[in-house]
């Protein structure tokens, strides 16, 4: 890619929105977003059009380069609208999480400082309580209201008025290539959130993998479990401007029914959904075996935790295609490491990430000094590429952190086994020492996994009565497996047998489900809660 023209100061000029007037231009009334809820599609010219209007009414009420509009919405087309209207005048779009509380979105406002809110009418009532205390504000629009006063404040319009007097030509802001064009905030599971900054490189650069990773080309469909306000949404979305692809939005919850019906309607090439979703997907597909057709289906990314052995076969047997598991980070925006479109999976090697960087991607796993270690044993995955996060908005010292000699600090645990293969082990914080030695329990849940009887599982530390520090798994069953003392057992010795006898989890104890957070990550602080005063099994 050649981002422009190269500035008297060596700065290259690139908008990456400037791709949108390019692709109405060559695909004009062809469709590029399917939205599945109101049955409605929307054309590349359209999509050109209307955002354009957007950019224009941002621009109408004070919004300049660099500037951020925040973005609390379900996924529909007027999202797609407000980020490329946003990025088309180098103003900073930063979706936030719909599934978090006012308090979180207080501080989502104050720390961005965003000059514009959108907002869907069913999210209102959590932000506006603290409208009137954010002095950076100017104006809140409020969408799907059809036409209905939420509020009188004159800083609150609805979405037809906000953008009714738009012109329908807008000039594309020469941004330079490196300049802020994204905020996305972290969950906070380690800390208080975060906001990743992206530029326009980095944009382009993620969207530019769902080419050279994923194979997307002209004419195909995509969808995406994962939502707009997570980078797999964004990027996907800027790739339907230079591929020629198109993309499915879901407003509602994603229920693996729903998902299914969605494949059956619109025939995506494309799938995205994290192993948790592939899981209710199955169940799903065996109480409706007719729409278990995924035929259409080229690759499906499964993402945000480990897919399990027994997850990735059971999936395999009732849709008759191989989900691939990868491993990224919003840092990174980009996947770092993943099983290519095509490759064949041993199921000895289920459940790990393949054995390939992604491209444009180099890895690293090293030790504690930064020396990279053998074959075989754990260390920190470090991470270089030109799609890395420019820093950490407001948290110098943390982005700081982060890097190493120019390479990005995953704060993960890998292992790469002596065919190659790559093995996620957990987060480094989570490492335990029992008796004195390491260990991962990421690599203990992989082991565990791999049992025929098990369909998820978890592994945290636990302290015994002397406090001294014990292993303990939480472990769900697969259809058809009865929870019991000897099964219990059973598994403790796989672990013993696959891994070493002091990894063998000291407890098993059988639960329904696991404890999640909004983002659909194990809250493991909730089982350490739940194994208080639990004995052991025997």
């Amino acid at each position: 890619m050649k981002f422009g023209n190269e500035t008297d100061t060596g700065l290259k000029i690139f908008n990456v929105a400037s791709a949108v007037p390019e692709a109405a231009g060559k695909w004009g009334e062809r469709v590029v977003l399917h939205h599945y809820d109101n049955d409605a599609i929307v054309t590349y010219s359209q999509l050109h059009t209307l955002s354009n209007r957007a950019g224009n009414a941002l621009r109408a009420v004070g919004v300049e380069m660099e500037n951020r509009v925040a973005i609390l919405l379900d996924d529909c087309p007027e999202y797609a609208y407000i980020i490329i209207g946003a990025l088309k005048i180098g103003a900073v779009p930063a979706p936030l999480n719909t599934l978090l509380s006012e308090k979180d979105y207080a501080f989502f406002m104050a720390d961005s400082r965003a000059k514009v809110l959108f907002v869907g009418t069913s999210y209102f009532e959590k932000i506006k309580g603290v409208i009137d205390t954010l002095p950076y504000l100017k104006q809140v629009v409020v969408l799907n209201g059809k036409g209905k006063v939420v509020d009188k404040r004159a800083k609150i319009v609805d979405w037809e008025t906000f953008i009714q007097a738009s012109d329908d030509a807008l000039e594309i802001e020469s941004t330079f290539s490196d300049d802020m064009a994204y905020f996305v905030y972290t969950s906070g599971s380690t800390g208080r959130p975060r906001a990743i900054v992206h530029s326009h490189k980095n944009m382009f650069l993620g969207a530019s993998q769902f080419k050279r990773l994923r194979g997307v080309k002209e004419g195909d469909i995509q969808f995406h479990v994962p939502k707009l306000y997570w980078n797999v949404g964004i990027n996907s979305l800027i790739s339907t401007f230079y591929n020629g692809s198109s993309m499915v939005l879901l407003s509602g919850r994603p229920e693996p029914l729903t998902i299914l019906n969605i494949i059956g309607k619109y025939r995506p090439t494309q799938l995205t959904a994290p192993p948790t979703m592939l899981a209710r997907m199955i169940e799903a597909g065996k109480e409706a075996p007719h729409l278990t057709d995924l035929s259409s289906i080229r690759y499906i990314f499964s993402t945000g935790e480990v897919l399990a052995p027994a997850l990735f076969q059971g999936f395999r047997e009732v849709f008759k295609i191989s989900p691939y598991y990868c491993f990224g980070a919003q840092e990174l925006n980009a996947s770092a490491i993943a099983w290519r479109h095509g490759e064949d999976v041993p199921l000895d090697k289920a459940g790990s990430i393949g054995r390939s960087s992604a491209p444009g991607v180099e890895v690293k796993i090293v030790d504690e000094s930064g020396k990279e270690v053998p074959p075989g044993v754990p260390g920190e995955l470090l991470v270089k590429t030109d799609s890395q996060l420019l820093y950490y908005w407001h948290q110098p010292d943390e982005t700081a952190n982060k890097f190493f000699k120019g390479w990005y600090r995953s704060g993960d645990s890998m292992m790469r086994d002596q065919d190659g293969y790559y093995w996620y082990l957990g987060r480094l914080d989570d490492m335990v020492k029992v008796g004195g030695r390491p260990i991962f329990p990421g690599e203990i849940e992989t082991t565990i996994a791999r049992h025929p009887a098990v369909l998820e599982n978890a592994v945290v530390p636990v302290q015994s009565d002397l406090g001294l520090t014990k292993i303990k798994a939480f472990v769900v069953l697969r259809d058809g497996y009865k929870p019991s003392t000897d099964l219990a057992s059973e598994i403790q010795n796989h672990v013993k047998e696959k891994l070493a006898p002091y990894k063998r989890p000291h407890q098993v104890e059988f639960v329904k489900d696991l404890p999640r957070t909004a983002t659909g990550k194990i809250q493991r602080f909730r089982l350490r809660e739940l194994a208080v005063g639990v004995k052991e099994v025997k």
